[in-house]
């Protein structure tokens, strides 16, 4: 989705007039994830707070296609909508198969810079906020979080950079003093190599995160040696899954 709210905006600068139906598009796989996923009671409020998310997202690419220039504050803006979108989704598919779940939009959590795009974290306003936040959950609700997302102290949406979502939570267990963070990926953990251009490749069962950081540097794409920071400080292990092989 992110990819394709990429494309709209690109389109939208170009003036190809095709940043309309690829929203649409956009919405219209929510629409049928939304069907499938909410307890239809409550269907009608989700698409009433999807609806309002996409027209805001319309007023944006319209006026990228005035202006002919996207500025990063307005791709911020636009490819944050990916996230906005899915976590309401999630948490009503929790909710569906009976586990009390909410939906929080990361804005509220992590504050940054206006280095949008590449955003940079006020860590010690983000562990307040977060710790806030969660403290005020009932203690059988599961938190859904959009990642990659956060906000100046104004409220101006920013982002993350590459591995966003990854970075986000790293950034929430650091505030939330958690003792493991699991991020689940499409691979089975961190290769010794590309298994494309090495088919022996095998998974390394420990890395300390300074051979992951070396890793990353060298072009490995399971981990962005940011995601890691917060995590070092306090030596909180790291592990990595295979959503596909659970």
């Amino acid at each position: 989705v992110t990819d394709r709210l990429l494309e709209a905006s690109r389109a939208a600068v170009a003036r190809e007039e095709t940043h309309r139906s690829i929203l649409g598009e956009i919405r219209d796989r929510h629409e049928a994830a939304l069907r499938d996923l909410a307890d239809p009671a409550e269907y009608a409020t989700l698409r009433a707070d999807l609806d309002a998310l996409w027209e805001q997202v319309r007023e944006l690419l319209d006026g990228v296609f005035l202006l002919r220039e996207c500025s990063p504050r307005f791709t911020d803006a636009i490819i944050s909508a990916g996230e906005r979108a899915s976590v309401p989704l999630v948490a009503a598919a929790f909710r569906k198969a009976g586990l009390p779940a909410r939906a929080i939009d990361a804005r509220e959590l992590v504050r940054t810079d206006t280095r949008f795009g590449e955003a940079t974290v006020d860590f010690a306003t983000t562990r307040t906020l977060t710790q806030v936040a969660f403290g005020s959950l009932p203690p059988d609700v599961t938190p859904i979080v959009t990642g990659f997302v956060a906000a100046t102290p104004e409220g101006v949406t920013t982002t993350l950079g590459r591995s966003g979502s990854d970075y986000t939570a790293t950034i929430l267990a650091d505030a939330l003093d958690a003792g493991r963070v699991v991020i689940w990926t499409d691979v089975n953990g961190v290769l010794s190599a590309d298994p494309r251009l090495v088919p022996e490749a095998f998974t390394l069962d420990r890395l300390s995160y300074q051979e992951a950081a070396e890793l990353a540097f060298f072009g490995a794409k399971v981990l962005h040696p940011r995601t890691m920071r917060p995590l070092v400080r306090r030596s909180v292990p790291l592990d990595i899954r295979n959503t596909m092989d659970a």
